[in-house]
């Protein structure tokens, strides 16, 4: 911006602008709805599977033996999980591209009208917003949001599955012990992995247009 001379916007561009403007916050949106609809899915799975494993556990614990069907149904669901996951990070990644778009655009504007600049709340720049993970955050739930939600409850099958493994073959004592570290090993990578897909999807030098001044 500065004093860099701009040509004046013409009818057709503004317009072009304007829709396509439109067109990113719609799909921001709709990459945001379908987040939380993919996370309420996945939640509402796992409930009826684990109400399902409840009550068909009297009976299955005799002579510390766990019922197949258990490591059958957790480890389904924590397949489903993992490719939650896997979704949730695309449509982060995805809603951060839109949200760097609409920022291209609105520097379009504040260009050629420097008082607009007076009003945005959000800045004319390409190089923000985008994820990201620092280690200090490996033991936090960081905001809470839906990637942090579907890693937790995958914790917690991983937990279970590592403890009724432990059950079937030594004792319950053992089975809590082997629970916390599966809980604790399963946060672990899944952290490992989230950050490593927002380091690689970071929006690069020669993409950025309007880095901030």
């Amino acid at each position: 911006m500065g004093n860099q001379e701009v040509a004046e916007p013409k009818g057709h561009s503004v317009d072009f602008l304007l829709a396509e403007y439109q067109s990113h916050r719609e799909s921001f949106w709709r990459s945001e709805e379908l987040g939380e609809r993919r996370v309420n899915f996945f939640i509402t799975i796992a409930t009826a599977v684990l109400a399902a494993l409840a009550i068909r556990e009297e009976g299955t614990w005799a002579g510390g033996q766990v019922d197949p069907i258990f490591f059958y149904g957790l480890g389904a669901l924590l397949l489903f999980g993992v490719v939650t996951l896997m979704r949730l990070i695309r449509r982060n990644l995805v809603s951060h591209e839109h949200a760097r778009a609409m920022g291209r655009i609105r520097r379009y504007f504040a260009d050629r009208d420097e008082e607009i600049l007076r009003h945005l709340y959000f800045e004319p720049r390409d190089d923000w917003p985008y994820r990201k993970k620092e280690w200090n955050q490996i033991f936090s739930l960081g905001t809470g949001g839906l990637v942090e939600t579907v890693s937790l409850v995958n914790n917690l099958i991983v937990a279970a599955l590592c403890a009724l493994l432990a059950v079937s073959l030594s004792g319950c004592i053992i089975g809590g012990l082997l629970g916390l570290v599966g809980f604790i090993g399963a946060w672990i990578v899944q952290f490992i992995y989230v950050k490593w897909r927002y380091d690689k999807e970071r929006p690069t030098a020669d993409e950025i247009r309007f880095p901030r001044n």
